[in-house]
């Protein structure tokens, strides 16, 4: 339904990685340039380090399906928190083949001739290993045993480790210092400035069909980039619950409001959010307009029960001082109790005015909204009672009505004949 109203072709912010909406910033173009160049150079060891959230994986996805598939055999690892001999099985499968053995050594020895004849073909072999701070200690030693299958000027296989700062961590450790001077191509991707923020948010809605940023004003813009931080994923939670809670609103340009709430709500700090203060009026009116109606419905009822009561008072004998008064039975505080009957032939009565009010009027009845016309006021008007189910027809006949029961001034509202006469 947001789609529509921003005029939208497809969702825009989507948080998982889409080669289709890659944005290049400096950072990430050095890193794709990085994969490239190393893969034809056969350089052996790559590493592409970054914060979670900064568009790593968005990267390697938009390499495999850039890559030229007839000189390229590329093997894709996303879930590395496995052996070594489990991430040599991994390897086998993705190339197609079957191991002879579980024996390390003659796996190992097996994957060589195998990638010798690739290389002999032509074909570059490229290992992609994404979250690679997941890889054990012991896994990551032995990806030396790969890096040591080479012909005499060229690495046989290619890896590329694509990890958080935890990489780089793991790499300082005294055992792993042996493959962290392997790595001969490095990059740590950076944040968005903000002026990469707002072109980033410019180059998704373009992508979606939407050619400019108006559906934001500039103050919620402001906000949303000062609380991404440059962090590509926040920006795409941000941008797309605004647009949601902005087609909630109606709103054709999202308020600053609107993105102070989401942004709050994000962070989770969000105690009492504009957003109740917003539905609190119509909250109460709806409550006010409730409890009027059930005094209609039983006005008969609370002043035949008052009258009797105030005509107890007056008949009550004054007591003087002189007066003696003989009780010849005990008092029962049922005597005083107002009993209501139950509203049933009332209730009928009033059901059945509320029809014939509605039965006069020829529907659909067209209304255009005033400044002082509420939702409910008008249901009550039109069809002389109001509950549940006729509120439900109205909202249902027009669209544009907000959950909260919102109108606007100036627009024409249709009132649809009530169903079953109701």
């Amino acid at each position: 339904m947001h789609l529509n109203f921003y005029n939208l072709e497809k969702e825009p912010f989507q948080i998982t990685p889409n080669p289709e909406f890659l944005f290049l910033s400096t950072m990430h173009r050095e890193a794709l340039s990085l994969i490239s160049d190393g893969i034809e150079q056969r350089t052996g060891f790559i590493a592409i380090i970054g914060e979670a959230g900064l568009g790593k994986t968005t990267i390697i996805r938009s390499f495999v399906q850039q890559a030229d598939k007839q000189a390229l055999k590329l093997i894709y690892i996303s879930n590395p928190d496995v052996s070594f001999i489990g991430l040599l099985k991994s390897i086998y499968r993705e190339l197609g083949i079957i191991p002879n053995a579980d024996d390390l050594p003659e796996m190992v020895h097996d994957l060589h001739l195998f990638l010798i004849y690739e290389y002999k073909q032509g074909h570059s072999v490229v290992l992609l290993i994404d979250e690679a701070q997941n890889l054990p200690i012991e896994t990551l030693e032995n990806l030396r045993m790969l890096s040591n299958l080479e012909r005499p000027k060229d690495k046989l296989i290619q890896i590329v480790l694509v990890g958080q700062p935890e990489l780089a961590e793991k790499l300082k450790l005294n055992e792993l210092k042996q493959l962290d001077h392997r790595i001969v191509m490095r990059v740590h991707i950076t944040p968005f400035s903000s002026i990469e923020s707002l072109a980033y948010i410019r180059h998704r809605l373009s992508k979606a069909g939407q050619q400019d940023l108006t559906i934001f004003t500039k103050s919620a813009l402001r906000h949303i980039i000062k609380h991404a931080r440059g962090i590509p994923r926040i920006l795409n939670i941000l941008c797309g619950n605004t647009l949601v809670s902005g087609f909630d609103y109606q709103e054709k340009q999202i308020s600053v409001r609107t993105a102070k709430e989401v942004i709050a709500d994000f962070e989770g700090r969000q105690k009492k959010s504009n957003l109740f203060k917003r539905l609190l009026v119509p909250l109460s009116l709806v409550v006010v307009i409730s409890v009027v109606v059930v005094i209609y419905q039983y006005e008969d009822q609370v002043l035949s029960g008052a009258r009797e009561m105030f005509a107890s008072w007056r008949s009550e004998p004054k007591i003087t001082e002189d007066e003696t008064v003989v009780v010849t039975e005990p008092f029962k505080a049922s005597q005083n109790k107002i009993e209501v009957p139950p509203p049933v032939e009332k209730e009928t009565s009033k059901s059945e005015e509320n029809t014939s009010t509605a039965a006069k009027r020829v529907f659909p009845v067209k209304i255009v909204v005033k400044k002082e016309d509420t939702l409910y006021n008008l249901i009550q008007e039109i069809y002389g009672t109001i509950n549940k189910e006729l509120i439900a027809q109205v909202k249902q006949q027009n669209k544009r009505i907000g959950e909260n029961g919102k109108i606007r001034i100036g627009e024409t509202l249709i009132f649809p004949e009530p169903e079953n006469g109701r």
